[in-house]
């Protein structure tokens, strides 16, 4: 997938475009950027109403190109080093998002099945009895 970023993109539109292929997982932005498999502060974040420029004053436009094989650092990093915009991705668990820090090096699809997974009981009512 590939998604245009302008100045005037918010962090909801990019997450917007972003879920299409990738439903359970989100990307959040934040004023620092983190090491491999370190978490991100929440304080720091950027609500999702945010624009690329009220984050990177000197933000260019460009087109980010995002492969079910890439894994969360890859996309981070990608972010960064094109953008300069530090990001987070997150995995959906149930009804909650989680920091994707400890899995860094999994793919974004996998990342995303994994969410899948969490969304499936564990188990059914006539396992309990067996």
């Amino acid at each position: 997938m590939k998604i245009f970023l302008s100045s005037e993109s918010t962090i909801g539109q990019i997450n917007r475009e972003f879920h299409n292929s990738f439903p359970l997982l989100r990307l959040e932005f934040y004023k620092r950027k983190h090491g491999f498999g370190e978490t991100s502060i929440y304080e720091q974040k950027f609500p999702e109403r945010t624009s690329l420029k009220e984050i990177n004053k000197d933000f260019r436009p460009g087109i980010i190109t995002i492969n079910p094989s890439d894994t969360a650092a890859d996309l981070e990093q990608k972010f960064q080093r094109k953008f300069n915009l530090s990001i987070q991705v997150y995995r959906r668990m149930g009804d909650i998002y989680l920091e994707t820090a400890e899995t860094d090096g999994l793919s974004l699809e996998r990342q995303n099945s994994l969410g899948h997974l969490a969304d499936r009981p564990v188990f059914n009512a006539h396992t309990l009895f067996l």
